[in-house]
C-alpha cells in the first residue's frame, strides 16, 4: 500500500542481505518512498530498541563472551577443554524459555554464567532478548514504530526471534513472513524451520501463500 501514513520495517540475519534488500528497495521505489522503510537485522533492530533500558551494562561476544563462559565452567569444576561444548549449552539454555525442564542436568553451570555476567553488568545476545521481549510483554519498552513488520529467511527464526516478531504483531503491525520451510540452515542454533510458519499462522490467523516460481535462476 503506497499510503503515506504506512511505515515498514524489514528484517533478516546477516548485514550483507540487509544491504541487498536495501538497494532492492531504492531501486524499487525510489528515494522519497524508501525513506518510510527501515531495514536491518535482527540484532540491531533489538540492541537500538534495548538501548532504552541498558543502563550501564555492556554487551559481551565472541571471545569475550567465552571468556565469562570459562569462568563459570571452573566455578562449576568442570572440565575446561570441554569449553565450547559449554559455550554451546549456554547458548541453547539461552535461548530456552523453560531451561529448568529441557536441561536440568546444567542448571548450576547456567546459573553461574548468568550470576557471573550480572556481578559485571554483562549481558549476551539472549539475555538482551528474553529481557527485551518481558518489557514489551510489560509496556516498559515500546514496540518499534512500524505498520508493517517483514521478516525475511522466516524459517531461520528462533524462539526468541518469534517472540519478539509476535509481541509486534500483538501491538498492532502487520507480519508478513517471507521463507522457505525445507531450507533452515540455522538448525544447529534453534531455528523453528517450518513450525515457524505453523505458528505465525495460528497465532495471528495468517494466510499462507505457496510461491512455485523461482527467480534466482533459470
Amino acid at each position: 500500500n503506497s499510503s503515506a501514513t504506512h511505515s515498514v520495517v524489514m528484517t533478516t540475519f546477516t548485514k550483507a542481505a540487509a544491504s541487498e534488500m536495501k538497494s532492492r528497495i531504492l531501486k524499487r521505489l525510489g528515494k522519497q518512498k524508501a525513506s518510510r522503510t527501515r531495514v536491518n537485522t535482527f540484532a540491531s533492530l533489538m540492541i537500538q530498541q534495548f538501548r532504552t533500558i541498558q543502563g550501564k551494562r555492556r554487551m559481551v561476544l565472541g571471545s569475550d563472551q567465552i571468556g565469562y563462559v570459562k569462568r563459570a565452567v571452573v566455578a562449576c569444576n568442570l572440565n575446561t577443554e570441554q569449553l565450547d561444548e559449554w559455550c554451546g549449552v549456554i547458548d541453547n539454555m539461552g535461548r530456552s524459555f523453560d531451561s529448568l525442564l529441557e536441561y536440568p542436568s546444567h542448571q548450576n553451570l547456567y546459573s553461574a554464567y548468568i550470576d557471573i555476567m550480572k556481578r559485571y553488568d554483562r549481558f549476551d545476545l539472549n539475555m538482551m532478548a528474553k529481557e527485551l521481549i518481558g518489557k514489551l510483554q510489560t509496556g516498559e519498552v515500546e514496540p518499534l514504530k512500524c505498520t508493517h513488520l517483514i521478516c525475511d529467511e522466516f524459517q531461520d527464526t528462533d524462539g526468541l526471534q518469534y517472540a519478539w516478531i509476535k509481541e509486534h504483531g500483538t501491538a498492532g503491525s502487520f507480519i508478513a513472513a517471507v521463507g522457505d520451510d525445507d531450507q533452515s540452515i540455522y538448525s544447529w542454533r534453534g531455528s523453528m524451520g517450518y513450525q515457524a510458519f505453523v505458528s505465525l499462522q495460528n497465532d495471528f490467523n495468517a494466510t499462507g501463500y505457496l510461491l512455485d516460481t523461482c527467480f534466482r535462476c533459470s
